[in-house]
C-alpha cells in the first residue's frame, strides 16, 4: 500500500470526516413520559395542548419540541426523546462539560413541559431528578 497516494490519503480524510461530523450516536435525551394534566382542583382537564421542549446540553447546540393534546382522561404523553450525535460531537461535548468554566452552563438531558393556550402549568425533567406525574394548570 502506497501511503502518498492521493486516493489513501483523501479515503483516510473522508472516513475521519465521516466519523467527526456525521450524526451516528444514538443517545437518549429523556424517557417516555406521562403527565396528568389537572385544574386547581385536581379534575382532569381532556383535549389541552401540551408542549414538551428538550435538549441534551452536553451534546446539542439547539433543542427540539413537540405538542401534544391530553387524552379523555386528562394524561398527555410524550414518547422518549432520542438524538443522533456525531462521535465528534461526543468528544467535544465531554471536553466543554470537563474543562467548562461557565457557573450558568448546562449539561446533560433536559425537558420541560408547558400547558399552551390561555393557561399557565409547567413541569420539568432533568437527569437524576424524579420524573414528573402531572402539571397544575390554571386559567
Amino acid at each position: 500500500m502506497n501511503w502518498n497516494s492521493g486516493k489513501l490519503r483523501f479515503s483516510i480524510l473522508l472516513v475521519l470526516v465521516f466519523l467527526i461530523f456525521v450524526p451516528i450516536v444514538p443517545i437518549s435525551i429523556v424517557p417516555s413520559i406521562s403527565l396528568n394534566i389537572l385544574d386547581e382542583s385536581r379534575n382532569p382537564i381532556p383535549g389541552l395542548p401540551v408542549r414538551q421542549s428538550w435538549q441534551h446540553y452536553t451534546y446539542q447546540f439547539s433543542g427540539d419540541s413537540a405538542e401534544v393534546l391530553s387524552d379523555s382522561h386528562g394524561i398527555a404523553r410524550f414518547p422518549e426523546r432520542t438524538a443522533r450525535i456525531s462521535v465528534g460531537q461526543l468528544v467535544l461535548g465531554q471536553i466543554l462539560n470537563v474543562v467548562s468554566i461557565n457557573p450558568h452552563a448546562s449539561f446533560g438531558p433536559s425537558s420541560f413541559f408547558l400547558s399552551m393556550g390561555k393557561t399557565s402549568g409547567h413541569a420539568s425533567y432533568s437527569e437524576g431528578e424524579p420524573i414528573p406525574t402531572e402539571i397544575i394548570v390554571k386559567f
